[in-house]
């Protein structure tokens, strides 16, 4: 990607955002979106998620590896989209990153959860995002943000 154009605010508000929203496309051209855990501090580079291969997003990615994250500025209604194209990581990257997003932000909690924590779950995957573009959108780019930004839609242009 070149990273000559992209904005240094853009990159800071990448480092800081804990939550990115993934937006794929279904087959009938449906967006839908979900709110991820952001492991990564550099939108220049290979972007990863840990994930579950059956969810709407795998299935999405499968059809249509376009997919776009956005998250949110420092600054009040001002918003960061990448597009990209979507992969799968192989096993041994998955053994290795996989990590459930619950654990990321209560490390303490690590013993008292029930889920197979085998790192060969066959089930898991890592979802890259190869990102190729970055913009800077404000709050008129944007249809809608369900409550808690648990859902959000882009604006057709």
């Amino acid at each position: 990607m070149d990273t000559t154009n992209i904005d240094d605010e853009a990159l800071e508000d990448f480092k800081h955002a804990k939550i990115v929203y993934m937006i794929t496309y279904g087959k009938d051209g449906e967006t839908h979106s979900r709110p991820m855990t952001n492991f990564n501090e550099d939108p220049t580079h290979e972007i990863w998620f840990p994930s579950y291969r059956e969810t709407q997003k795998v299935l999405d990615i499968e059809e249509n590896p376009e997919v776009a994250l956005l998250y949110p500025g420092v600054k009040r209604d001002s918003f960061d989209e990448i597009q990209g194209k979507a992969s799968f990581a192989d096993r041994q990257v998955v053994e290795e990153k996989w990590v459930w997003w619950y654990l990321y932000w209560h490390p303490e909690m690590k013993d008292y959860f029930w889920f197979d924590q085998t790192k060969d779950h066959p089930e898991r995957v890592i979802i890259n995002v190869k990102p190729n573009n970055i913009k800077k959108l404000d709050r008129r780019d944007i249809d809608w943000v369900e409550e808690t930004y648990s859902t959000v839609v882009l604006r057709k242009k």
